[in-house]
């Protein structure tokens, strides 16, 4: 089955689910939800592993989808420690929530287990510390989410944290590779990974800000960005 098609199917289960929601939080809500979900997290993750074979570079998904900087001069390393692997679960012009021409289109999601270690990409001062929202809900605006400001304009986003799972507070000054969160389970996901994304001129979600292309200088060549279905290692950089 095409990713396109995965999608469609996706759609409207994702909404049915948070209509169950909606409906109770009881236990057969919450075991309903977390079985579903865990179904739907599988079945998104094996599509993308299978179409990324016969995807051509123009395809949805591929990271193929703008112009990107130079990865050799970029100020940007991957958002996990050094010596550490994971893959790219939905690149940029993905066909799920990364559409091509959405503000959203430059992100990227990264599989981990719950409590990895996330690390700042870029240095800047911590804008935003979001810990306090609750795990499993499935919705947008749940996120517990750290923001970091370059200072150029640009923002880096680190979402899909644990509840009290924010490592610095508003106000910290960052460097490259320091620790900002642990991964969680809070608002639109269905299962544990870190989107990552840098957004122009705003940070806020509501009304959403543009994202841009980075890549990251610390790992294997992607001149136009990181491939969704492909693992990446954080290498040492300087």
């Amino acid at each position: 089955m095409s990713s396109t098609r995965i999608v469609k199917v996706l759609r409207p289960i994702t909404f049915g689910l948070r209509r169950v929601h909606r409906m109770g939080s009881g236990p057969f809500s919450r075991a309903l939800l977390r079985s579903v979900a865990v179904v739907l997290c599988l079945c998104a993750i094996s599509s993308n592993l299978a179409c990324n074979k016969s995807r051509s570079p123009t395809d949805p998904g591929s990271a193929n989808c703008g112009i990107y900087p130079d990865q050799a001069s970029s100020p940007y390393v991957l958002p996990y420690p050094v010596g550490s692997s994971h893959q790219v679960i939905q690149g940029n012009c993905g066909s799920f929530s990364h559409q091509a021409n959405s503000v959203n289109q430059f992100g990227y999601d990264f599989a981990m287990r719950l409590g990895t270690e996330v690390t700042a990409t870029r240095g800047g001062t911590v804008v935003v510390a979001i810990e306090h929202r609750p795990e499993n809900t499935g919705q947008y605006g749940d996120e517990n989410i750290v923001v970091v400001d370059h200072g150029d304009g640009t923002y880096g986003r680190y979402l899909h944290f644990q509840t009290q799972g924010a490592l610095v507070d508003v106000g910290d000054a960052v460097s490259p590779g320091d620790p900002v969160g642990l991964v969680g389970l809070s608002g639109f996901t269905v299962g544990p990974h870190l989107h990552f994304d840098v957004s122009m001129g705003c940070y806020e979600y509501e009304p959403r800000c543009p994202t841009v292309p980075v890549t990251f200088r610390n790992t294997s060549p992607h001149p136009n960005g990181l491939e969704e279905g492909r693992s990446y290692q954080a290498v040492p950089y300087s």
